[in-house]
């Protein structure tokens, strides 16, 4: 019973944390902005962070499932992102605006379906992930010398272009 009960409430406690953060412009935000802009190793960080997040995740919902078949298309795409390179190239295609909003609806459509709620939930949480990693403008922009002084200085810049 209380394996449910997390189950349920883990999500949304991860999606009410990310609506709280979204486009702030706190002290905490910004250095999240301009690590997250400037160093690798913050994305490689944040990479691990939400798979551990996932398998988490993952974990809680073998333990309340009787069906184990629901939770190995999430696990094994969870397992698969653990590599750098290929989550990097998912958030980023998970970052255009059609695709953001077809994966939205797909999420939607899929928690009302009774065997896809693992997957639903592992989407929205890849999509939520996706929103505060770092743009590909920003990233052009921090490899220009010119620009790398100017986003150094000026953390509004940051937080207008991070999106």
């Amino acid at each position: 019973m209380i394996w449910s009960i997390i189950s349920l409430i883990y999500p949304i406690i991860i999606l009410t944390a990310a609506m709280r953060c979204y486009k702030k412009d706190g002290r905490l935000m910004k250095a999240f902005y301009v690590r997250m802009a400037y160093h690798d190793v913050a994305h490689r960080f944040y990479v691990l962070a939400v798979m551990m997040l996932l398998l988490v995740y993952l974990f809680i919902q073998t333990r309340c499932r009787v069906n184990v078949i629901e939770t190995f298309l999430p696990l094994t795409l969870s397992a698969v992102l653990i590599r750098h390179r290929l989550a990097e190239l998912l958030f980023h295609f998970l970052k255009k605006r059609k695709v953001t909003i077809a994966a939205n609806t797909l999420a939607l459509a899929a928690i009302f379906t009774p065997h896809l709620y693992p997957m639903a939930v592992t989407l929205a949480i890849l999509l939520t992930a996706a929103i505060f990693y770092p743009s590909k403008h920003i990233r052009n922009l921090v490899a220009g010398p010119q620009a790398f002084r100017m986003l150094m200085f000026d953390k509004f810049e940051i937080t207008q272009n991070y999106y």
